[in-house]
């Protein structure tokens, strides 16, 4: 894929506007010390600033899911070993702003760290059973909905 190219600030504010924005949210997965444990990020911008969130961005033109998915994975550091699962699509509506999330599963064979960026100060991999309070509340709705369609818990 080629370097970025970014539009116009004005056309950006009018399609946030406008528009919902197609995303790829994913629930990276592993198993430590034989408990599930999945990978969430500490976001430093908004939407979600200072909240747990998984790791994840927007879709661009011409890309699939799993492309998504993949370039989201290669900048924070991570080499996902499988493919990935749909485990839902969820409507998310914010203050300025409304996002399609499409979330996908993958699972890891050992845990990764991953490098901070932009968006996220830091990472840490949490026990499915025991998610932090300051995560984001759509974030646990996928996460419920990842356990009852992997693990048949509700």
């Amino acid at each position: 894929m080629s370097a970025k190219k970014s539009i116009p600030e004005r056309l950006w504010k009018s399609i946030l506007a406008n528009m919902p924005i197609p995303c790829v949210d994913i629930i990276i997965h592993t198993r430590v010390l034989r408990e599930t444990c999945v990978l969430l990020g500490y976001r430093r911008i908004y939407p979600y600033n200072d909240q747990w969130a998984l790791p994840g961005g927007r879709i661009v033109k011409k890309e699939s899911l799993h492309a998504t998915a993949n370039r989201q994975l290669k900048e924070i550091g991570i080499r996902p070993t499988g493919g990935y699962k749909l485990v839902g699509v969820y409507p998310v509506n914010f203050k300025r702003r409304s996002d399609i999330s499409i979330c996908l599963s993958t699972r890891l064979r050992s845990p990764q760290k991953p490098r901070p960026t932009k968006e996220m100060a830091k990472y840490a991999w949490s026990p499915l059973n025991d998610l932090p309070s300051g995560l984001g509340s759509n974030y646990r709705t996928m996460l419920r909905d990842f356990e009852s369609s992997t693990y048949g818990v509700r």
